[in-house]
């Protein structure tokens, strides 16, 4: 391996970890954040490029902290997996569909955002032939193998986002709006909500702890105010995030003609 695909690997394996951490801390899965962790590398096996990454807190909050860095490990592990598996053209899209699949707000925005898809694309980078792989995962938890035939998925995936209209942000917004749509699946969870009736459905999807304390059933149809965390692309909502949800009363439907 050349000196620069190594160093291009650990900056991109540097920058994975601490877009992560943002965006964990910022969901509020972490209490703790970038500034709070250095990255090393602890070692190289001799005889190859194996080697072990180090997280480590530069003043120890609590002993609790410590999942959090198991937690943050595992999360990046599941998205190279969802990319070998999902593949390029799937991801470029993020269907409702696909969003609901997945079910993890941290994930999907992980996804979505470019710098994160073009660090863990020069991890793989130094993937030059057939045979060539890439192992990684956190002792006790899960781990992924990607080979040099999945890392065109990868490149694919990186090349677009570069291409691609950044997404303009996530917001916590409190909205009212319309159900107009609901998958009674009961490992999706997923609604069609328009803001005050208007406009295109957008796709929501329900927190984790939402998902068995709502009757689904008794949502079509009806009104709600909602407190989420809505993802623009454009200008426009292009996904929401629904953190609590309680009906309000049905509105009536206007309609107003000229004199």
């Amino acid at each position: 391996m050349e000196i620069s695909a190594l160093k291009n690997e650990i900056i991109g394996l540097e920058d994975a970890i601490l877009i992560a951490t943002r965006i964990l801390s910022k969901h509020k899965k972490i209490n703790f954040s970038p500034k709070d962790v250095q990255i090393l590398i602890e070692a190289f096996q001799k005889g190859s490029f194996k080697k072990r990454v180090k997280i480590v807190f530069k003043s120890v909050k609590s002993l609790n902290d410590y999942q959090g860095i198991i937690n943050l490990g595992v999360l990046i592990v599941m998205v190279f997996t969802l990319v070998q598996q999902k593949g390029a053209t799937e991801l470029k899209t993020l269907s409702p569909q696909l969003m609901t699949e997945i079910g993890d707000q941290v994930k999907i925005e992980l996804l979505q955002n470019s710098e994160f898809i073009k660090s863990v694309t020069n991890v793989i980078n130094p993937l030059e032939q057939t045979g060539d792989e890439f192992t990684c995962g956190v002792p006790g938890n899960t781990t992924t193998t990607i080979k040099f035939e999945d890392k065109k998925q990868f490149t694919a995936l990186a090349d677009d986002a570069e291409t691609t209209q950044e997404i303009d942000g996530d917001h916590f917004e409190i909205l009212q709006g319309w159900i107009n749509r609901v998958d009674l699946d009961a490992t999706k969870r997923h609604l069609g909500f328009k803001v005050d009736g208007e406009g295109n459905s957008i796709p929501a999807t329900l927190d984790e702890h939402l998902r068995t304390s709502i009757d689904m059933h008794g949502l079509l149809g009806h009104w709600v105010e909602i407190n989420v965390t809505t993802t623009y692309r454009g200008g426009l909502r292009d996904h929401v995030f629904i953190q609590s949800l309680k009906l309000i009363e049905q509105r009536r439907m206007e309609f107003k003609t000229g004199s």
